[in-house]
């Protein structure tokens, strides 16, 4: 039930390899560990492009001390951006006041994490499309730093989704199982650790879409491989596999496998936030925010001003008395693009507008 989306996307064992003997005939320079301090270490406001691929036939590769594990051949079928934006631009910002961090993906999904300076903890997975909200109220470990070979780390979780009434727990193991250099497509990497998390969870679902039984039983086992170094924040490589059984089952109702390469960071920026169409637009004319659209005369109303960064820099409540509302801006804002965050009190889900300022 859970997409462990800060590690992989694909909507949330380990076995410690001992060194070769052929290892000690090698020159120290390639038997050095690599500490990698950038796992996930993601600042705001950044957007992240992957290349999905063909994960048929493709294994992991081998655990263990200075590997070489070469992908180089993997047959590209898209690419895609995911955004690490300020919880303040998305939607369900007010049910988790914890999160600091979200990461939104092109397939919808709003993913919510508590980041400190060492770990993200996934608090709650929202994917829009398929009207799916999961909470972890026992939140879940996503993240380390730093982290180095034969690290290992276990954690419990517990998950609540409210369209089906699912509920339940499990646990997490995550270990660093091996280093060396890999190659992919597009590069290769030296100085790499390969981080290997297993998660097992197990939920009962009241209310059971098709074609489970109702109620339910799912049991999920995945196992998701990320492959890092300290050039980057992100994984250079995933590889991803997620079996499903339900209630008593020994064979998988489903199974999936996916394996996504990394091809750039870059500063995510206002032209990429995606908005639904709605009834409301927004305008910076001087000093003062013009919002035009459907308001409801006597309904209270909240707009905030962001910049760039998620920093609010004005805020404003009142009662709609026209279609066109004018506010003052009491700082003398840098020209550029800024987010307007609107919302009304009939609404959890706000309107996300954007503004120039000349």
């Amino acid at each position: 039930m859970c997409k462990l989306t800060f590690i992989t996307k694909t909507k949330p064992n380990m076995k410690q390899k001992l060194y070769s003997v052929a290892l000690a005939l090698l020159p120290l320079s390639a038997l050095a560990q690599p500490t990698v301090t950038t796992v996930e270490d993601y600042q705001l406001n950044t957007s992240v492009r992957y290349v999905n691929c063909n994960a048929t036939g493709k294994s992991a590769g081998a655990a263990g001390a200075n590997q070489t594990w070469n992908f180089s051949s993997l047959t590209r079928i898209d690419t895609v951006v995911d955004a690490v934006i300020t919880p303040n631009w998305t939607p369900f910002v007010s049910q988790h006041p914890q999160a600091n961090v979200v990461r939104r993906t092109k397939d919808g999904d709003f993913l919510y994490y508590n980041k400190t300076s060492t770990e993200n903890y996934l608090i709650a997975e929202h994917d829009v499309p398929a009207n799916r909200h999961l909470t972890h109220p026992n939140t879940l470990l996503a993240a380390k730093r730093p982290l180095t070979f034969n690290n290992t780390f276990t954690d419990t979780f517990s998950t609540l989704e409210s369209t089906s009434s699912a509920h339940g727990m499990g646990i997490m193991n995550m270990t660093v199982d091996a280093y060396g250099t890999l190659q992919t497509p597009i590069k290769t990497y030296n100085n790499v650790i390969r981080v290997k998390v297993t998660l097992v969870s197990r939920d009962t679902i009241t209310s059971a879409p098709a074609p489970f039984p109702s109620p339910s039983v799912i049991n999920t086992v995945a196992t998701l491989y990320s492959w890092y170094n300290n050039d980057q924040k992100s994984a250079l490589l995933r590889w991803d596999s997620t079996a499903v059984y339900v209630n008593t089952a020994t064979t998988p109702t489903n199974t999936g496998k996916s394996m996504a390469y990394y091809l750039a960071e870059f500063p995510y920026s206002v032209g990429d936030v995606d908005m639904e169409a709605t009834s409301y637009n927004a305008a910076i004319v001087g000093r003062k925010l013009v919002l035009n659209g459907s308001f409801t005369t006597g309904l209270n109303y909240n707009a905030s001003i962001y910049n760039l960064n998620g920093q609010k820099m004005q805020e404003y409540d009142f009662v709609s008395s026209d279609k066109t509302q004018q506010f003052d801006i009491n700082t003398d804002l840098p020209a550029g693009m800024y987010i307007i965050i609107l919302r009304d009190q009939r609404n959890a889900t706000p309107y996300i507008l954007k503004a120039t300022k000349d």
